[in-house]
């Protein structure tokens, strides 16, 4: 495998995007894959990108934003706990991040507030979660409301980390801490489906799980959500199943899950596959060239 040349590929999708005043304008779910992707080169750029993203949302922290169709991403969170554990200088960038690590608090705070149609902490959104990291649909409230797996995986994921950087910060994260263990108890109860050996979409108005099993129902192991016994029998799920190796962002985060609960070998075997693939298809855009960047770069 030619790591080399994925790398330079992927050097060459983002030089556009190193002169932020000279870039046009872009999604912020796009914004947020900028951090992640310069994560490993810039801080200074990772960060720009990361509040550029959340600029984008617009302004959820007045009531009636959140009473229309709107668009959110849930990944600020892990993104910015992300930054943070690799900044070189961790006690400074912990003090530069405090008032986004408040924005994204204020985020989380309606979309809790507003999108929690059952009070257990589920978010439920339009449909199902769809590629990569970008933005979800909610309405207040759906007509057709699915607690999504994908989508409440990294809201949770995000939780994760919101909850360590603000004890870092001296903060106050009892709120934070009630989301996540309402959130990590209903998926277990409602979504979580024993036979399909994975977490399965909840449609409101059925009151019941539904579609097949797909890779977004594995998602939940990046956050750490089953216990090691669900873990395993995913993990005996997965291993039966056809990936797309061409599906890099998804493929990622199903990584990070197996390596979290010590499934090195089916990981590496992930890993391996989708870089392979990825030789045909070089990065062309943010998210394919943060992932790339992440597996050649990061340690695990």
């Amino acid at each position: 495998m030619n790591k080399k040349l994925l790398q330079q590929a992927a050097l060459d999708c983002l030089k556009q995007y190193e002169f932020v005043e000279a870039t046009a304008p872009i999604a912020s779910g796009q914004a947020a894959w900028l951090a992640l992707a310069f994560s490993r080169l810039d801080e200074r750029l990772a960060l720009h990108w990361l509040k550029t993203a959340i600029q984008r949302q617009g302004n959820y922290s007045q009531p009636a934003a959140a009473s229309h169709v709107s668009e959110f991403s849930p990944v600020y969170g892990w993104i910015l706990g992300h930054l943070h554990q690799t900044s070189k200088n961790k006690p400074a960038f912990l003090q530069e991040i405090r008032p986004l690590y408040s924005e994204i608090i204020g985020l989380h705070r309606v979309i809790y507030a507003n999108f929690d149609l059952s009070g257990d902490g589920l978010i439920a959104t339009e449909g199902p979660g769809s590629v990569g990291l970008t933005s979800h649909y909610l309405h207040a409230p759906p007509l057709n409301g699915l607690e999504d797996p994908f989508f409440n995986a990294m809201l949770i994921w995000s939780n994760e980390h919101l909850i360590r950087i603000g004890g870092l910060l001296r903060e106050d994260v009892q709120e934070i801490i009630e989301w996540n263990d309402l959130a990590i108890w209903s998926m277990n109860e409602k979504l979580w489906d024993e036979n399909a050996g994975g977490y399965l979409p909840y449609d409101l108005n059925r009151e019941s799980t539904t579609e097949e099993i797909s890779i977004n129902s594995f998602l939940p192991l990046a956050a750490g959500i089953p216990t090691q016994e669900q873990a395993e029998m995913m993990h005996e799920t997965l291993v039966k199943k056809a990936l797309s190796a061409n599906a890099w962002t998804l493929n990622w985060l199903l990584y990070k899950g197996l390596l979290r609960y010590e499934m090195r070998e089916t990981a590496v075997d992930l890993k391996r596959e989708t870089l392979a693939a990825a030789l045909s298809y070089p990065a062309d855009t943010p998210e394919k060239a943060a992932v790339v960047l992440e597996w050649l770069c990061a340690n695990r």
